[in-house]
């Protein structure tokens, strides 16, 4: 039952998209968006909503995730999300993960198999694999603080060998959000030490 209401939650939302008409906080999002993507030389594509960019370290995106079809079976659920990515240009070549702690993190804390790089606040919020795990300490201390910053602000928060994903509740529908997003997942990329240097996005 579960499933067909999702499926066809789904397929209505399709078949009427077109047909919806922008709405104020539609524009507003677009024309926020727009800013910031001509400020810092982003590409910018309304239709999807979505903005990318790059640096020598990475290519950076972010969009809009819809989850509408949740709504059919979770009550409480937060449909929009801002989706924010960065794909490095040399993979870290660690075999990492990074991840908001929670359930698993402490099954693996119990086992032994969770890395502790040594920063309190670090390691109760978020859980680590990897290897070597002496260059996975070296790697991850100088972006502590980064991904604790970024930590605050989004319900998932993944670092991979190649790259970041970020999940921030709901829509950023002004260019200061946009920009601290942004800000946020680039001082990670910074602190991560991917390229001796970085510079300015360029679409």
């Amino acid at each position: 039952m579960k499933l067909d209401r999702m499926t066809w939650v789904a397929r209505e939302l399709g078949m009427r998209r077109t047909r919806v008409r922008v709405t104020p906080e539609a524009q507003q999002t677009s024309e926020a968006w727009a800013a910031f993507a001509r400020a810092r030389g982003l590409a910018f594509a309304p239709d999807r909503l979505q903005l990318a960019g790059e640096t020598p370290a990475a290519q950076f995106s972010m969009g809009i995730e819809t989850r509408l079809a949740a709504l059919a079976v979770e009550e409480s659920f937060t449909p929009f999300s801002t989706c924010l990515s960065a794909a490095f240009t040399h993979r870290l070549g660690l075999n990492l993960g990074v991840e908001k702690a929670g359930m698993l993190n402490r099954v693996w804390e119990f086992f032994g198999s969770d890395i502790v790089i040594g920063d309190k606040a670090f390691d109760s919020a978020f859980s680590v694999s990897g290897s070597p795990e002496a260059e996975v300490r070296d790697r991850l201390r100088p972006a502590a603080e980064a991904l604790l910053a970024a930590h605050a602000h989004a319900v998932e928060l993944t670092l991979e060998d190649g790259g970041i994903f970020m999940l921030i509740p709901g829509v950023l529908n002004t260019e200061a959000h946009v920009s601290k997003a942004f800000g946020l997942l680039s001082a990670i990329v910074d602190a991560l030490r991917i390229v001796p240097t970085q510079a300015p996005y360029r679409s």
